[in-house]
């Protein structure tokens, strides 16, 4: 019984701002937008070079942790 009204209340939560959007009438500007003096540049290329250098990292990482854990359960093995 507890629940059910949970839920219905949680319910009524979420479609409540869904019926609150007909109230908006409009919207006031209080500054109009200005330009910045720095320009927005386009860094892809440096993107893609830091994240082919980091998978390369993380590649050679995996690669000796994978050998060092195939080499501790070999040693495990002969030791039981």
């Amino acid at each position: 019984m507890l629940v059910t009204i949970f839920i219905l209340k949680l319910k009524t939560k979420i479609a409540s701002p869904k019926r609150n959007l007909g109230g908006v009438t409009g919207i006031i500007i209080r500054k109009p937008p200005i330009a910045s003096l720095l320009p927005i540049t386009y860094r892809a290329k440096r993107n893609a070079t830091l994240a082919g250098v980091a998978g390369f990292f993380v590649s050679i990482f995996l690669a000796f942790f994978i050998e060092y854990i195939k080499n501790a359960s070999r040693a495990t093995q002969k030791t039981n």
